[in-house]
Order: structure tokens, then sequence, then C-alpha cells
């Protein structure tokens, strides 16, 4: 049989035992249940310490001390053994310490280190002992029957006024009055500092057998041999209650209990309960031997002990509330007369067909199963349930009230997460809103996990997708949704221009806080040496024209409202869109570029004529054209003729030189917006056409051109009307100087038709004299990077400007002649 099991059942028979040889005498229904502890030698008294213990002193000197089991029982905790008689004794549980009388003086034992402290000797013995309020041991000196005070082992020299015959008691007040008592009948109040009498009291008819304080100290019960009881008080010493207790007997043993009754003893083996307020006695037992303790409970249950010449025990003294024949403290359901057991202690009894029976009776933790699945309803238990009622779930490993099993009824999608429970979507995140990695979208899928988590995300970009009406991320919106739904690359527009703040993203906003409508920009790209054409999507435009405003603005000219100009590649104040060269200064329209570089013939239709200028020059330029004339007179028909004829395919052939050249550079009407058209239409993935750029029929070298005339072909018969100079030897220079009409324009220009000059009806005018040769210029004058001069100084209409930065063209073009 199970030692937990027989305990009880041991314990139980003894208490049946004792029903059966102790009489129960009771008014109020309280019963004598018996031994509980036993000991094999009569006891002086006991003692309750500063740790809950209790301390039985036997009357050989032996001392024990028990810890008090909640069944009951006692458990012996330690014992220390004086090896002789002892009288009487007294608790100091201040300084822990138990000062025992003996008849050679007076043994003081530390409750705490369980040792004896010191020993005062007095030869002639010490029949009471008592502590005061400053730790001071007042002993009952039996020689000359009276109170001595002691500082432990020191006599202080204060002492009480003598009895006339044996000193039998002695107690120390709260305010440090000393009280004794003797055989003689009297009661002696002293002053504690001193000693001296304060008074005499000498009401009692019997020799005094002890004297305690009830009522916290502000009385004293003084008690005699004939079982008469007196109260005083102790602040004036008057007297109060004087009564006797029926059955007689000397008063060995009274305990003040808190529930304000007074349990009072005898030498002959009766217990009297004594109401506190009129000292009206409740209920009586007798036959229980002498009784020297009583230590009440709590409620109605107290125990008594009581002893014998050679022996001595412990009595339990309760209630029997239900009459079940076990008394409360005993019966652990004393109010339901179904229930006596309960073996596992945890409320429930042992009786399967009695109230609240335990079905694990051997299991303190258990003790029901509400739902049948195995598991007890209680949940801290063994094997507990957390969900009594419901045979689907017995476990909640996060404690929030959804069972591990999550197929079950209330089972838990997150059964390690106390603060998620449900996942109505199913991906993977809890509907709670305030738990871990909320779903910010419950009821639809998604692993959106930037701006709200568990929403749809189409691009997979982490930014969900907008629903309804739900705002986009902007400015004004910072956490909204994905702007850009099907863009992985993009997913805010702060500034709300419809380009992504991403800047590596598709199409990205290179002013992401500003509204823009800019596709492109421009910079200086410091390698190349130039000003280059970027991306630049999303920065103001002002004027439209695709490039960003801050780009346009160079410092000197700021083109951010021409829509048709955007940079200004030499920085002379005219746009690259309208400048005839880019790249120089001095250069801005056809005319000053042809008037700085006359060789370029392919583009310019007239070859400047550097060495005269203004209203001079244009007269000089009539009178030759007026003396070539004449000299075309004079010649004769067939050479002027003949001359004409030729000058007509000279300049059909230069003309078929020009379109070659043209073609071979790049179009002239290719600008710097088509430029920008072509890359937004790349951009945008559209087909783009301009006027300009590279034409099909554009010949390259060596290739024929549009009529089956070769490029050296015709450079051949350029030279060969160019060497042919015999036919006008009056002819200096490789310019033909047409004559002038009258708004001053040259005869081969790039007019279609031309009037003929009429002659003038006056003489004409006298032949010029002919202009001196210009001097050639040294070598070692000339300008710094300049080429060699040909023989005979700068070609004719050059100016050394040209020659400086074109004379090496010349000298290629002389070479290839």
């Amino acid at each position: 049989m199970p030692r937990d099991i027989r305990l009880p059942i041991v314990l139980t028979m003894m208490v049946l035992v004792q029903f059966a040889a102790v009489p129960i005498t009771s008014a109020e229904g309280i019963a004598n249940a018996g031994e509980i502890e036993n000991f094999d030698s009569g006891v002086v008294g006991w003692w309750e310490t500063y740790d809950n213990r209790t301390v039985v002193v036997n009357e050989t000197g032996e001392i024990t001390a028990f810890v008090m089991h909640p069944n009951g029982s006692y458990i012996q905790s330690w014992n220390y053994s004086l090896n002789t008689s002892i009288n009487a004794g007294a608790i100091d549980n201040v300084q822990r310490r138990l000062a025992l009388a003996t008849d050679e003086g007076v043994r003081v034992i530390s409750t705490e280190y369980r040792d004896q402290l010191y020993q005062i000797s007095l030869s002639t013995g010490v029949d009471a002992v008592a502590w005061d309020i400053d730790g001071d041991l007042w002993m009952g000196a039996r020689n000359i029957k009276a109170g001595l005070q002691y500082d432990d082992t020191t006599d202080t020299g204060i002492a009480t006024t003598s009895h006339l015959s044996t000193f039998t008691s002695i107690v120390v007040t709260p305010n440090g009055d000393v009280v004794t008592g003797a055989k003689d009948k009297v009661v002696r109040a002293s002053y504690g500092t001193n000693g001296s009498e304060i008074t005499v009291m000498m009401n009692v008819a019997a020799a005094i057998s002890g004297i305690y304080l009830i009522n916290d100290g502000a009385d004293i019960l003084v008690v005699t041999e004939d079982a008469q009881l007196v109260t005083y008080s102790t602040s004036d010493w008057s007297i109060g209650i004087d009564t006797y207790l029926s059955h007689g007997g000397t008063v060995t043993a009274v305990h003040e209990g808190d529930n304000g009754t007074i349990y009072i003893g005898t030498h002959n083996g009766h217990l009297s309960l004594v109401n506190s307020s009129d000292f009206s006695v409740m209920d009586t037992f007798s036959g229980l031997g002498e009784i020297r303790g009583i230590k009440p409970l709590g409620g109605s249950a107290f125990h008594v002990l009581r002893t014998f010449s050679n022996d001595a025990d412990i009595l339990l003294f309760d209630l029997d509330s239900d009459d079940d024949g076990i008394v409360d403290s005993s019966d652990a359901f004393p109010n339901d007369a179904t229930q006596q057991l309960d073996r596992d202690g945890d409320g429930h009894g042992d009786n399967p067909r009695g109230n609240s029976a335990d079905e694990y009776p051997d299991d303190p933790s258990q003790w029901a199963d509400s739902d049948g699945d195995g598991y007890g309803d209680n949940p801290n238990g063994t094997n507990g349930d957390m969900f009594p009622n419901n045979r689907d779930q017995f476990e909640d490993s996060d404690g929030d009230g959804y069972g591990d099993y999550t197929l079950g009824l209330d089972g838990d999608d997150f059964p390690d997460d106390p603060t998620q429970w449900l996942d109505s979507d199913g991906d993977g995140l809890g509907d709670n809103p305030d738990g871990t990695d909320p779903d910010d979208c419950p009821n639809s899928p998604g692993d959106s996990y930037m701006d709200r988590q568990g929403c749809p995300d189409s691009d997979n970009d982490g930014v969900s997708n907008p629903m309804g009406d739900e705002p986009k991320c902007s400015g004004a919106f910072p956490n909204g949704a994905d702007a850009y739904p099907q863009d992985p690359s993009q997913y805010c527009d702060t500034d709300q221009d419809n380009y992504g703040d991403n800047l590596t993203g598709t199409n990205p906003d290179w002013c992401p806080s500003e509204w823009g409508n800019s596709t492109r920009g421009i910079f200086f790209d410091l390698e190349e040496n130039k000003y280059q054409t970027i991306q630049r999507f999303g920065c103001i435009d002002m004027d439209g024209d695709g490039y960003e405003d801050s780009g346009e603005r160079d410092g000197l000219t700021d083109w951010s409202t021409n829509k048709s100009e955007w940079v200004d590649s030499d920085r002379d104040g005219v746009g690259d869109n309208s400048d005839w060269d880019d790249l120089d200064p001095t250069v801005q329209t056809e005319e000053q570029f042809c008037e700085k570089y006359p060789e370029e013939y392919a583009i310019c239709d007239f070859t400047p004529n550097t060495n005269s200028t203004g209203d001079g020059d244009s007269e000089s330029s009539k009178k030759s054209t007026m003396t070539l004339a004449k000299e075309f007179v004079i010649v004769g028909g067939g050479i002027g003729l003949g001359l004409i004829a030729l000058i007509l395919a000279a300049w059909g052939i230069i003309g078929l030189i020009r379109s070659s050249m043209s073609k071979r550079a790049v179009d002239a009407q290719y600008t710097h917006q088509d430029a920008t058209k072509e890359l937004q239409a790349m951009e945008e993935g559209e087909e783009f056409s301009t006027r300009g750029g590279i034409i099909d029929e554009k010949g390259w070298e060596g290739e024929s051109l549009g009529d089956g005339v070769s490029e050296d072909e015709l450079w051949s018969m350029a030279e060969d009307i160019s060497e042919d100079e015999s036919l006008d030897p009056t002819h200096e220079s490789s310019d033909f100087d047409a004559p002038d009409d009258s708004d001053g324009e040259a005869i081969g220009s790039v007019e279609t038709e031309q009037e003929p000059v009429a002659e003038p009806a006056s003489e004409p005018a006298p032949e010029p004299e002919p202009e001196p040769e210009p001097s050639m210029p040294s070598t070692d004058a000339l300008p710094p990077g300049a080429p060699e001069l040909p023989p005979g100084g700068l070609p004719a209409g050059w100016t050394m400007e040209q020659w400086v930065y074109y004379g090496h063209q010349w000298w290629e073009a002389k070479n290839k002649e």
C-alpha cells in the first residue's frame, strides 16, 4: 500500500480510537479528536518560538522543537538536552532565547542557534522566570521568595518585596511593572526600575498557582489552587472579575485565544472554555490528565498538552460541524457529510459517490475531466487541459486561449505566438491588428511588406496594390499604396508628376519633391569637353521643350523660357539651334561663317573679298566689272561667247561639287531640336524622320553621285577649268568678279536666273590702275601655327587670319592637284 494512502488511514484510525477511548463532554459541539503526538516522559510545558516551532520541555531537561504539519501532526525539527530538572520556563522571541528555571539556577537556550547561551547559578534554586521589555531576566528566587533582576549573567541588584511562603509565579507588564505571586495568597506589584512596591492585592482565598497577562497586557489573571479566577487592571490595579470554576482543581494552564475565548486547564483533567468578557463558561471537558499547555489553531480547533507521571501527549479538540463522526480539523470536508478524506489534498473527496468526488484521488493537481479527453480540467496540473470543455483541444502553448491543434475547434494558426491565432486568408500573417506581424489585409492574401503587410502586390516590389479609393504613395500620403502596381522598379511619386521616385527604376524622377514635365537635361561632359544630353525626367520645364530648366541656365543666358533653344555650346549668346557654328563664338550666321572660312565653297554660295569693305569696296567691284566688260567687247564676240559658255559649264560643275559636298557633310537642317525629338522617339519606341541627317543617295569617295558622275571626276573637271586661265589673260585671281546689278548682287549667286546688266549710256570709265602686289611676309614673321606660305605670298583673296587656321587645307588641296 502506498505510504501517502496509508498515513491518512492510520491517522483516521487513531482519531476513531480516541473517540472510543475518551468521553466527549461538550455543550457547544466541540469534540476531543484524540491523541496526535506522544512523549515518553512527563512534560513541564511548551512555548512557541520566533520561527513558528513548538518547543516542548520535559521534566528531565530534554528540549524538543516540532513543526506542525498541515494535517495536525507534529514533526521533530531539533532537540537539545540539559540533563537537569526543569521547574518553569519563559520565551523571549525578540532575542530568540528560552529561559528555564532549575534547582541550580537558570539555563538560557538560544532557539536560533539551538544551544545553551549561558547559565545563572542560584544554590537554592528558581521556581519561576520572566523577561521584561528591556530583555532583562526576572527570576523567583526560592530562598528569598522574591523576584531578582539579571542583565544576562549580571545581577543588577534590583529585587522585589519578598513573600511569606513559596514563590510560585512572576510576570512583567508591558509598562515594565513586575507582578509576583506565592502560596501566601498575596499578589505584589512592584516597579521594574528599582523593585519598590506599588501595591499589594489580597483578594484570593487560596494559594496562588499562576499569574497571566490577558487583554494585550491591560489586565492580569490570577488563578489559585482551588480554581478561583481574579483579574486586576495593570493601569490602576483595581480588581475586575472574581469567580470560580465549578469543577475545582489547581489551575495549571491558561491561554487566551484570538476568538474571545480563554482556555483554562487544571491538574485534575478539567478543561474549560471561558468567555473573556464575563468569564462565563462556554464548554467543559474532563478526564484529560494534568494539563500543561493549550494552543488554539484557529477557528474552533485547538491542541492540549497533557502529562502524566511517565508520559505525555497532545490532544486535538475541534467541532464536528457535519456530524459525520470526524472533527472538523481532521475532516477534510467538515461541512460535507459525504466526504471525509482527501488523500492527495486537492480539496476533492476520495469518496467517488460523494460530493465533488476526485477523479484523480492520488494526483493533487487534478480532480476532474469534464470533456472526457483524458486530460484533467486543471490547466496547471499534471496533463492539464487548457480547454476542459473542448474535446479537440487540451494544450495552448502560447497561452492566447486557442488550442495548439490547428484543425480542431478553436485551433490556433500561430500556436507559438500569443498575439496571433487566426489567419483568415492563409498568407502567414495574423488577423489581430495589435499582434505580431499583423495582416493589414486579413481577407486578401498577399506578400506586401513595405507600406502594409499581407496585401496583394502584383509586381512583387513589397508595396501593396491600391484597392478602391485608397491613396497612392505621394508626398501627401508617404505610406500610401503602390503608385505603379505593375512596375517593380517604382512605387512612389512624391510630387505626382507621373515619374517614380526611384532613380534606378523606370523613368526615374530626378526632381522627386517638385512637379515637373522634363524628359531630358543638359550637362557639360568634362571628359568629352562638350555639352551632352541625358535623361532627366520629372523636373521643371517651363517652356515645354523637354529640357529641365536648371540645365538651360548656363550663367550667361537663360533658355528656360525659349522653347526653340536649350544650350549655347560656344557661349556667344546665340543658342545652338540658331547658331551657324555651335563651337565658334565668332560665328553666328552663315555670312559670318563664309567670311571666316572662304575656302568652304561647298557650303558658301559666294567667295568673300576679304581685302575690301564698305562702300569703297562696292565701288571698286563695280569698276572692276566695267573694265572686264570693256575688255570682253574688245577681245571680240567669238572669244566672249566661248568664255561665256565656258563660265556656264564651270558653274554647272561647281554646282554639282557643292551638292556633293553638302551631301557629304552633316545636314545643317538637322538641328538640336531634331535630336531631342529623335531621343524622345527612341525612348518611347516610335519611329522618327527629319529633314536632315544622312541621305541614302549621299555619295562617298569614289562612288557615283545622282547623275552618274563620280566625285573624282567632278574634282578633275574643276581642275581643268582652274588651269585654263589663258582665255582671260587679264584675270589676276581665282575669283570671278561678275558685274553688280542694281541691287548689288553678284552674278553667279544662288539665284536661279539673273537679268543681264545694261551698259551705261555714258562713256565707260577709265581702267583703274592695277593695285600693288602685297608683299609676302617672311617665314619668320608668320603667326604661331601658320603653315608655310606658297610662292608669291598669300593666295588671292586670303587674309593672314584665314591662312593661320585653314592654310593646311589649302596645301592639302594643292598637293592633291
